[in-house]
């Protein structure tokens, strides 16, 4: 009897909520790609369920066989799916498993370390800005300060003034904190 590749009809499981919408999540989504594959890849049921099952384990697969097949057509088409970039690698001799999937592995680090980058950018322009607003702040703070020290201002009341001040340096120290609270770096 042959084996087939197939989905499991339901079984009774008893599973916390979360647990219950992780694996609803996963069908579904399943599904959906399997659907969108389909409707490029025909006949190819089995490799497309493989390659899903490679996907959702966090795995490596190494597509092989004659011309013809739509290996490349199944990887770009899963791609697009994903809203990922393709790049295809033609087989050699002396090209083995290992060293694909150390290529890939090279490639993974790569994007990584371009998130961490761009992470740290980001980081970077936030404590820019709460540094700018941190100045400017202070800067106000000194010119309201200084105008209720001389008490040129005859439209406001001093009290009026006296809260806004308040205002503006609980905002400061507001700042200062998320300075040092986000923008510190990790010890990781």
């Amino acid at each position: 009897m042959e084996s087939k590749i197939g989905i499991v009809p339901p079984q009774e499981v008893d599973l916390a909520g979360e647990e219950l919408e992780a694996v609803e999540k996963l069908q579904k989504s399943y599904h959906n790609m399997k659907s969108e594959l389909g409707k490029v890849i025909v006949g190819q049921e089995a490799v497309i369920e493989e390659l899903l099952i490679a996907l959702f384990c966090k795995g490596h697969a190494l597509l092989v066989g004659v011309p013809g097949l739509a290996k490349t057509l199944l990887i770009s088409t899963l791609s697009k799916t994903l809203g990922l970039s393709f790049n295809r690698i033609a087989a050699q001799i002396g090209v083995s498993k290992p060293t694909l999937i150390a290529w890939s592995r090279k490639c993974h680090a790569k994007v990584q370390s371009q998130e961490t980058t761009a992470n740290f950018t980001r980081d970077q322009a936030l404590k820019l800005s709460y540094e700018q607003e941190l100045a400017h702040l202070d800067i106000r703070i000194k010119a309201i300060k200084q105008e209720l020290l001389s008490r040129t201002l005859h439209r406001t009341s001093s009290e009026d003034l006296e809260s806004f001040l308040t205002h503006l340096e609980h905002r400061l120290q507001d700042l200062e904190v998320v300075k040092k609270t986000t923008l510190c770096p990790s010890s990781a």
